[in-house]
């Protein structure tokens, strides 16, 4: 399937048109934001039938996969729709009773017109949970979709278009050419999910115009088997975590550090929990997905074609013309192969032993991943793991799950990304928090006024360091005027 792609020429105008209609202040209202929201579910529950079809095309998507993405936008909408008023509310803060009577408070105002860019491998949830977010925090959006997820792309142009309002939401469908002439322009906030070298194109391209981004990118994702953990069911996490969507998950493990006294259990017990999985056979399995293009299979096969045959455990069956990598898993591949440098992003595990845990933190584990998974029962490394270690997520006895907490902020760190979003980590990362100071003419401090005398000054840093809610500070004052009274 072959996307009709806009002209670039026309590129301009329709940003154009986004900041014009959100000049216009059409998407401040809360009610209208509401609205949006339940036209993007009433889309998704009528034309769930019609996206199916288009994931199976791109990515032979499995039923699992392509509900629990729809399920992840339905509850987003569900999420935003219930707490959008509570979200957007005021918040007040403490003022110095230096500048009484006076009194502060932030709100969340948008942005403005905002570009996201999203990818192929979670065509749907990663395309619409950024637009509830930032249709929530009142901003037009302009999306991006993946060119190599056609189906899915223009699934989305088709219905999407056709639910929410056109004025402060349009979809183009491009690749590189179209990608470069949407990042000449300047928009208020950037949001995109995909792989590192890109990430670091878009950061350069909103320097340019000091445009705020959130960059969601992967990362070599670690996971430690310690001892004495429960085999049966770790290993069942990992499995699935590493080869549902054929390994194309940003949050999938990338490599399996095992101590070395179970080092062969382990393996024996990974290709058991494969073949309970996806029988002996995946190629047949309803429930193994498929590379997304030639390319990239290829790709995953320079991982393997250097190594040492013997290193090569399990799977390495190729299907090139059916997009077919079966689940593959590697033995100590040397640390300076491509396989133990790069992040894989496909269906091939390696697995590493170790003997010195304190050391494998203090050296492997300090790369900052997208998420660090650690299956162990002691509690003195998951302390030790919370503390010294830096990832997006650390997920302890289990793997990929995190990514279904609504109430856990979803992001990376470092070379993983940066920035925030689910549910309401999403309303703040599409709004600007402004501050808001507001004074009364009736009232001025002597001590704001000069001479300032040095009995002046020591009270001005005396009562600046107070920090205290203006209404506990009037209601001081009036039980010191009350009392005053009574005792005069």
């Amino acid at each position: 399937m072959k996307l009709q792609y806009l002209d670039v020429s026309r590129i301009p105008d329709v940003h154009a048109n986004l900041r014009r209609a959100f000049l216009s202040k059409k998407t401040l209202p809360l009610s209208w934001r509401k609205t949006q929201i339940q036209k993007i579910k009433q889309c998704l529950i009528e034309n769930w039938d019609t996206y199916f079809e288009a994931a199976k095309h791109d990515l032979k998507q499995t039923q699992l996969i392509a509900r629990l993405e729809f399920s992840q936008c339905i509850e987003e909408c569900d999420y935003m729709i219930k707490n959008l008023y509570s979200l957007a509310e005021k918040q007040k803060c403490p003022i110095p009773p230096v500048l009484f009577p006076a009194s502060g408070f932030t709100i969340f105002e948008p942005y403005g017109v905002v570009l996201v860019i999203s990818p192929w491998n979670y065509p749907l949830q990663l395309s619409i949970l950024p637009l509830i977010g930032a249709i929530a925090a009142g901003n037009c959006v302009l999306l991006k979709p993946s060119e190599l997820s056609p189906a899915t792309s223009t699934w989305i142009l088709d219905y999407m278009s056709k639910y929410v309002d056109k004025e402060c939401f349009q979809v183009v469908l491009g690749a590189v050419e179209e990608t470069s002439a949407l990042l000449k322009l300047p928009w208020n906030y950037i949001f995109y999910t995909g792989g590192g070298r890109v990430g670091r194109i878009i950061a350069h391209a909103a320097a340019e115009h000091l445009t705020p981004t959130t960059l969601e990118l992967g990362g070599r994702n670690p996971v430690i088997l310690d001892r004495g953990i429960d085999l049966d069911v770790s290993i069942k996490r990992l499995v699935l975590a590493k080869f549902v969507n054929c390994g194309q998950t940003c949050v999938a493990p990338n490599h399996v550090y095992v101590h070395e006294s179970m080092i062969e259990e382990v393996i024996e017990t990974v290709k058991n929990v494969i073949v309970e999985f996806y029988t002996d056979d995946p190629q047949k399995s309803s429930d193994y997905s498929r590379i997304i293009t030639k390319d990239h299979l290829k790709h995953l096969q320079t991982f393997l074609d250097p190594l040492d045959p013997s290193t090569i455990v399990f799977g390495n069956v190729v299907d090139l013309d059916d997009l077919y990598f079966s689940p593959t898993l590697v033995l100590n591949p040397p640390k300076d192969a491509s396989i133990s440098q790069e992040e894989i992003f496909g269906p091939i595990l390696p697995f590493y032993s170790y003997s010195d845990l304190s050391s494998l933190i203090d050296t492997d584990l300090q790369e900052r991943s997208l998420v660090i998974c650690a299956f162990t029962n002691d509690a003195a490394l998951q302390k030790r793991l919370i503390s010294e270690t830096s990832s997006g997520t650390l997920s302890i006895n289990d793997a990929l799950t995190h990514v279904t907490c609504r109430e856990l902020p979803f992001g990376g760190v470092g070379s993983s990304g940066y920035g925030q979003y689910y549910g309401k980590y999403s309303f703040e990362t599409f709004s600007h928090r402004k501050s808001v100071l507001h004074n009364s003419q009736r009232f001025q401090l002597d001590l704001r006024s000069p001479p300032f005398t040095q009995q002046k000054i020591d009270w001005i840093l005396r009562l600046k360091k107070l920090s205290i809610p203006m209404h506990w500070f009037l209601s001081i004052l009036t039980f010191l005027s009350v009392f005053t009274y009574i005792i005069i």
